[in-house]
Formats: C-alpha cells, structure tokens, sequence
C-alpha cells in the first residue's frame, strides 16, 4: 500500500473529507473553525498514482 507522510491515501482523503464538513457544518452555525481545521479543508486530496491515458490521440 502506498502511503503519504505515513498515512495511507484512504485516510488522508477521509481526514480531509471530514475537515470539509467541519467547516460547511461550522458555517452554517454561525461557529468559528478552528485554523488547522481549515487548513487541512483547504489541502488537495492526495494523489499518489499518475492516471492511466488512453492510447488513442485525438
């Protein structure tokens, strides 16, 4: 399995995932969001695997 800084892409994206409801859900309550909660929401979600092209060119 392939990891990224020790976690592997499955957990990263569920971290991520749920630090992005945290602050959809945190918004509409009219709460403040902790920053590195926002930080982590406003991260990519990983990539760890080029995407496989088709051969064809068009």
């Amino acid at each position: 399995m392939t990891t990224w800084q020790g976690y592997s892409r499955d957990a990263w994206n569920a971290r991520i995932s749920a630090a992005r409801l945290k602050v959809t859900i945190d918004k509409q309550r009219g709460v403040e969001t902790p920053a590195w909660i926002r930080e982590l929401a406003a991260r990519p979600r990983p990539v760890l695997e080029e995407p496989k092209q088709s051969g064809s060119a068009a």
